[in-house]
């Protein structure tokens, strides 16, 4: 039986009035917290405190948003069109694509912003597109801009399946491989050597040449992603099921079952700390070694989750209300 887990508070909360998915980002300091909100982008700062606020075309929603790691513009995306906003909020491009997925990836350096299907420089240069099958759902780059990992949901006589992509920045594509099962998340460990994906039930993780390494024993679900920037650990947990974490052998450190499973889930550059939403309405944050460090409940499902780089801080979107946490789950001392 497991003990009882600590209850964590939020440092601020801001409530909105509008339903919706929600879409969210926390700058890598945690300085900075963007909520697309229907068609109009939000920016706080670590205080709870709304900065700015941007609206674009009306009748379509925001889909992503993301800042870049210098925190100098943030991205958004909305229907067909992908544009950046400086840190004032003032516009600085845009360009009109097609199959916009569920994610944004920005380099390290900021040089580089990859929507899955089409890969841009940081002034709205488009450098290319690839013609994919399907619509990318899924994407994410390596430190240095390298390299981008895809994923793109497709189907094929009626049952669904995941095509992995990996291409360099100069578009070359590198490799493909076909998962026989529909897919919730890819990851690219940030020095570019591991790519690891939910499919047909388990967690699969190749090396950058295409070498599948090995796959996980069955999860429930296909299993949501998360990779260490160093490639060393890798958590996965699924929908009514387990939070697991693996080293990059395949070994099977611990693993974890919360109420009605992981539904939200993401983690620290470092793999020391996880963060997850449950099944049950709940976030909760880990340490390293599997141990609920707290827990919080939003009564309501878990739309996104958020978390900086270092595992300082972390955002959540329920209930048209987000909340901002620091990693101990306690109001920060003034």
């Amino acid at each position: 039986m497991q003990n009882a887990i600590p209850h964590g508070d939020p440092v601020w909360k801001f409530k909105t009035t509008e339903w919706g998915a929600g879409p969210i980002a926390i700058s890598d300091n945690g300085n900075r917290v963007a909520h697309g909100l229907e068609n109009t982008m939000m920016i706080f700062d670590n205080n709870g405190r709304l900065l700015w606020n941007y609206s674009v075309d009306s009748g379509t929603q925001i889909g992503s948003v993301a800042f870049s790691p210098d925190c100098e513009y943030v991205i958004g995306t909305q229907h067909n069109q992908i544009y950046a906003l400086d840190k004032n909020g003032s516009w600085l491009w845009e360009q009109k694509v097609e199959g916009l997925g569920n994610s944004i990836a920005i380099s390290k350096d900021g040089q580089y912003i990859s929507t899955g299907k089409y890969l841009f420089a940081k002034n709205g240069t488009m450098i290319w597109k690839q013609n994919t099958r399907a619509d990318v759902w899924y994407s994410d780059i390596s430190r240095n801009g390298e390299y981008i990992a895809t994923g793109s949901v497709m189907a094929y006589d009626k049952a669904p399946f995941m095509m992995l992509d990996v291409y360099t920045k100069n578009g070359t594509h590198v490799w493909s491989a076909l998962e026989n099962q529909d897919a919730y998340s890819v990851s690219i460990s940030k020095d570019g050597r591991y790519i690891a994906a939910g499919s047909e039930k388990q967690l699969v993780f190749y090396d950058i040449n295409g070498t599948k390494l090995w796959n996980s024993e069955p999860f429930n679900h296909s299993p949501l992603t998360a990779i260490s920037a160093d490639g060393e650990f890798i958590a996965a947990g699924d929908f009514n099921g387990k939070l697991r974490l693996f080293n990059h052998n395949g070994t099977l450190l611990w693993d974890y079952k919360p109420r009605y499973g992981v539904d939200k889930m993401t983690m620290s550059g470092s793999g020391d700390n996880i963060f997850i939403g449950t099944g049950a309405y709940e976030v909760l944050y880990f340490d390293h070694w599997g141990n609920p460090l707290w827990e919080y409940s939003t009564g309501a499902f878990i739309n996104r989750i958020a978390m900086t780089p270092d595992g300082q801080y972390c955002i959540v979107f329920s209930d048209k209300t987000l909340y901002y946490f620091n990693r101990d789950g306690m109001q920060i001392e003034k």
